[in-house]
């Protein structure tokens, strides 16, 4: 599989590479896409768990109405943080299926 760095860095070197081999020029675009996609993926989920383990943390020091307040908060967060890691998963699939397409550059 083609380093995601150097897809990244260098496109039209692989863009080339694929031209050279007969294979699917626009497969580069697609996995660029698709690597954009999980990325931004991965950046909703850890922001999404970050704050899942903020809030946590405020629980255990929350009295009253506060603290039902925040564990309710908690749950709706943990329902984000479950379908966020869902898409990421889903995306990163996604782009390794596309990057299998992707052959080894040619010199």
């Amino acid at each position: 599989m083609i380093d995601l760095k150097l897809l990244r860095e260098q496109p039209d070197l692989v863009r080339a590479s694929q031209r050279a081999r007969g294979e699917r020029v626009e497969l580069v675009d697609e996995v660029l896409a698709a690597d954009e996609i999980r990325r931004a993926a991965i950046v909703e989920f850890e922001a999404l768990r970050a704050e899942q383990n903020t809030l946590s943390k405020s629980v255990g020091s929350a009295t009253g109405e506060e603290k039902t307040a925040l564990l309710e908060r908690a749950k709706s967060l943990a329902s984000k943080v479950k379908e966020a890691d869902v898409k990421r998963a889903s995306a990163e699939s996604s782009l390794r299926e596309l990057a299998l397409g992707l052959s080894n550059l040619i010199d």
